[in-house]
């Protein structure tokens, strides 16, 4: 199988999975390059034999000629697989009768070889190739650090060259000044009385200022109203109001008032039929004409209804059919 062993270079579509003829057969496998082009023939990527591509005599129809095979997918803008060769191998020899397929077989053999002996050399590329991106970015931070030191410096030396000490005033020339610092009568007072109230009082704080604390009792009591409360008497003044239940009106188309003099959550529940329409309405006044809700049934059920009643306001649960209300209870 006599081989052309000149340089040669062939331009294909990239295709992933691919397969295209080469116009020559070179045994050295590991002495072919392949990368990806953009449309104006830069190169964008370049390819790695036996992970990337690979090189194979497969092709030898017609005669004197192989395969590439792309084994990675090309991007948008890779528009070219370019192939060179640059044999060290030659077979200046055509094989013996009956022994081509011998021949082929051994060529596929040494190709592989090359491929895995090409991997072996190209394992530690990239750990270098990343080791010298490394250095250099460390390189760069410090060439940055260094120049602005550099700035930095050239900065304070025209600083230091500008410094006059004729253009500062000393400080001693302001502190006869303080002499002049006059205190008025509250802050007098402040200086002089005894207690917080009058402490308060003398900072002219207002008429809240003399205001005694509030004991838990007054707060709990919650009539007196010239003192302060804190916190804690608010608190206390919170969990001392009344809990309860009240008794709700007991069936749909009876008026209840809220009489307990606190806002109480009215529950109530009826049997309703097909057919029922309950309105919940509550209100200042005996017409209760604020609508809460409004429900039409078509089944019998239980139903269930909710308003919160303000202190002196009334509940009006109103039915197209007078129903019971059980439980109508309210939680204030």
């Amino acid at each position: 199988m006599v081989q052309n062993v000149e340089p040669q270079e062939a331009l294909f579509v990239p295709v992933q999975g691919g397969t295209n003829t080469l116009p020559w057969r070179y045994l050295a496998a590991s002495e072919h390059q392949a990368a990806l082009l953009n449309a104006v023939g830069q190169v964008t990527r370049q390819l790695t034999i036996g992970s990337q591509f690979t090189i194979s005599p497969e092709g030898d129809t017609p005669a004197g000629t192989g395969e590439i095979t792309l084994l990675v997918a090309p991007t948008s803008e890779e528009t070219q697989l370019r192939v060179r060769g640059d044999a060290a191998a030659v077979q200046p020899v055509p094989p013996e009768p009956g022994t081509a397929a011998i021949v082929g077989a051994l060529d596929r053999l040494a190709i592989v070889v090359q491929q895995v002996q090409a991997g072996i050399k190209r394992v530690d590329v990239p750990a270098e190739i990343e080791e010298s991106q490394t250095n250099a970015a460390a390189a760069a931070a410090s060439a940055q650090e260094a120049e602005d030191f550099a700035q930095a410096a050239a900065e304070s030396a025209l600083l230091a060259a500008s410094f006059d000490p004729a253009n500062f005033q000393p400080i001693a020339d302001n502190l006869t000044e303080l002499s002049a610092l006059t205190f008025t009568p509250a802050g007098l007072a402040l200086l002089s009385v005894a207690g917080a109230a009058a402490l308060r009082a003398a900072a002219e704080l207002g008429d809240a200022a003399t205001l005694d604390l509030a004991s838990q009792a007054g707060a709990e009591g919650g009539i007196i109203a010239d003192e302060l409360m804190t916190p804690l008497t608010t608190r206390q003044a919170i969990e001392a109001l009344p809990r309860g239940t009240v008794a709700g009106p007991s069936a749909m188309n009876v008026l209840w008032q809220n009489t307990t003099g606190w806002p109480v959550m009215m529950h109530c529940s009826a049997g309703v039929a097909s057919g029922d329409v309950v309105d919940v309405r509550i209100g200042p006044n005996s017409a209760a004409s604020i609508f809460i809700a409004r429900d039409a049934f078509n089944a019998t059920v239980t139903a269930s209804f909710y308003a919160r009643v303000p202190p002196g306001w009334y509940l009006f649960v109103q039915g197209n059919v007078t129903r019971s209300l059980s439980p109508s209870i309210g939680v204030y």
